[in-house]
C-alpha cells in the first residue's frame, strides 16, 4: 500500500482551465490563459476568415475572437452578458475563445491520465488529446492549432 501511495505523490499533475461547449468537458493549458474577459463590446473585423470575423476591442486590447463552438460544427448560440472568452496567448500572438457559459475551474490532471488522439480529423483538428476522470472525459484544447488558424493575427 504504501509504494502505491508513493507513486501517486510523485506523478505530476498538470493545471487546465475547464469549461464546458455544448454539455462537453474542455479544458486549456492554464499556463497559455492570460485572462478571462467578459464579451462587452464585440467589433467586427476587418480582418474576416472562415475562422474569425469578430474582435474584443477596448482602450486596452484588440483580440481576435474564434467561437469553438462553430470550429465544432456547433450552433452558435447569441452572446449574452454571461458570456466570457479566455484570451490565450504565446510569445507571438493571442486570441479569445469564447465559452458559452460561467463555469470556469482550474483541475488538475495527472499526466498519466492524458492521452492523444491516435488520428487526426476535422473533428478533433483543435484538440491534443483527452483525459478520463472518473466518469467524465475531458478533452484538451490545443492551443497551438488555434495560433495557427490563418490570419488571425491582428495584435
Amino acid at each position: 500500500m504504501i509504494p502505491h501511495l508513493l507513486s501517486e505523490l510523485s506523478e505530476k499533475y498538470i493545471p487546465f482551465v475547464s469549461f464546458t461547449i455544448n454539455k462537453v468537458n474542455y479544458a486549456i493549458d492554464v499556463y497559455s490563459v492570460q485572462k478571462i474577459v467578459r464579451l462587452s463590446e464585440l467589433t467586427e473585423s476587418l480582418y474576416k476568415n472562415e475562422y474569425s470575423d469578430k474582435l474584443i476591442f477596448n482602450s486596452k486590447f484588440m483580440t481576435p475572437i474564434v467561437d469553438l463552438r462553430e470550429q465544432f460544427g456547433l450552433f452558435t448560440l447569441p452572446y449574452s452578458p454571461y458570456t466570457r472568452a479566455i484570451i490565450v496567448n504565446n510569445s507571438e500572438k493571442k486570441i479569445g475563445i469564447i465559452m458559452e457559459n460561467n463555469d470556469l475551474n482550474v483541475i488538475h490532471i495527472a499526466e498519466s491520465f492524458i492521452k492523444p488522439f491516435q488520428t487526426l480529423t476535422d473533428d478533433n483538428k483543435f484538440l491534443s488529446g483527452f483525459a478520463k476522470m472518473g466518469n467524465n472525459t475531458i478533452n484538451l484544447v490545443k492551443i497551438s492549432a488555434i495560433m495557427n488558424i490563418e490570419d488571425v493575427n491582428v495584435n
